[in-house]
């Protein structure tokens, strides 16, 4: 039965730990205090912070509200649930986590002492971060063309913060549950540009007043398209399916995110020779991406397109990049079986 071990951080003569179902390394403590150390204003809407911490090999998330009750003006208080990575790959996780977060400010300290269930226990004790209309898709948009750019994590700048949590929330569960439980994202009213460590950080302005943060392309990328609708809708399409099959055997940082979003727009237009250039780009060793290579370009690859054997023998015959591993794919017996049915014919 999965759990989840509940931390309260909040203000006693500094930010601090209050109270803990169990206890925890001490590089796990300080990241974790870390976490929920923030500047909030006092109308400012929950704030919500996903960490990964693999040298335990757990995910933590936390939620952070104002403290109007504490003795310093500006103070914080945070709700965190501690569990095990592996618990994100069980379908309902997330959305029980989210449900299980609770304002210690309107709570005696001695409820949160023991671990939680995740299947049961307290019920939608915060609903507000899962409640309302589901994100706007240029939201979305904006969120995944910054999670899964290039060149790192991202800053992205957003007004209002409550729908910069949900946006995030709904984007985490759909992702691959490796990927999933290392995924960092975080809301905050300031940010400097310097506090890079998150893979996506979602923030009213910059320090100094700026509203410059991440700029993101209009319209946006074809890949960012397709991945939104993904991540937005409750029907699972053929781009959800493709990367749940595949998404597994990637590294997981959400540029494999993008590599497979952008490879599906080439797929799912049956472009076999702007398929075989994003597999050459970005999986160029033998070993790289081997399932996929068979499944799109092997003898039999009819399950995710409709490209004829004959075009995909073409496309393989048409390049010199090494990333094929031809023996495998059996190149030299498909061209002679191509031969003999054209001789037949």
């Amino acid at each position: 039965m999965s759990r989840a071990d509940q931390f309260v951080f909040g203000y006693d003569e500094g930010h601090r730990l209050l109270i803990a179902s169990r206890e925890v390394p001490r590089a796990v403590l300080v990241q974790l205090l870390v976490a929920t150390d923030a500047v909030m204003s006092p109308d400012c809407p929950p704030l919500i912070t996903g960490l990964p911490l693999p040298d335990t090999a757990e995910f933590a998330l936390a939620i952070t509200w104002p403290d109007p009750r504490a003795a310093r003006a500006g103070a914080v208080c945070s709700h965190v649930l501690l569990l095990d990575a592996a618990a994100l790959a069980v379908p309902g996780t997330v959305e029980a986590l989210v449900r299980l977060a609770r304002n210690p400010a309107g709570a005696s300290l001695e409820e949160f002492v023991g671990p939680l269930r995740l299947d049961g226990g307290v019920s939608a004790v915060q609903p507000g971060l899962l409640s309302g209309r589901g994100p706007k898709v240029e939201v979305l948009e904006s969120f995944l063309e910054v999670a899964c750019r290039s060149d790192g994590p991202g800053v992205v700048i957003h007004a209002a913060l409550d729908d910069a949590a949900r946006a995030m929330i709904v984007i985490w569960s759909a992702l691959w549950p490796a990927l999933r439980s290392r995924f960092s994202f975080r809301t905050r009213e300031l940010v400097t540009a310097e506090q890079t460590d998150f893979a996506l950080t979602a923030a009213l302005r910059l320090s100094g007043g700026s509203a410059a943060g991440t700029r993101t392309e209009r319209p946006p990328p074809a890949w960012v398209e397709e991945l939104a609708r993904v991540v937005n809708s409750p029907v699972q399409g053929r781009l959800a399916a493709f990367l749940a099959e595949f998404g597994p055997a990637e590294v997981p940082v959400p540029l494999r995110l993008r590599r497979l979003a952008e490879l599906w727009t080439a797929v799912a237009a049956a472009d076999v020779e702007a398929a075989r250039d994003q597999i050459e780009a970005h999986w160029p060793d033998p070993e790289s991406g081997a399932a996929l290579k068979q499944a799109l370009f092997g003898g039999r690859a009819r399950e995710w397109w409709p490209v004829a054997e004959r075009d995909r023998v073409a496309a393989l015959l048409g390049t010199r990049h090494p990333t094929w591993d031809l023996i495998e794919l059996d190149l030299t017996g498909r061209v002679r079986a191509l031969a003999r049915s054209s001789s037949a014919g």
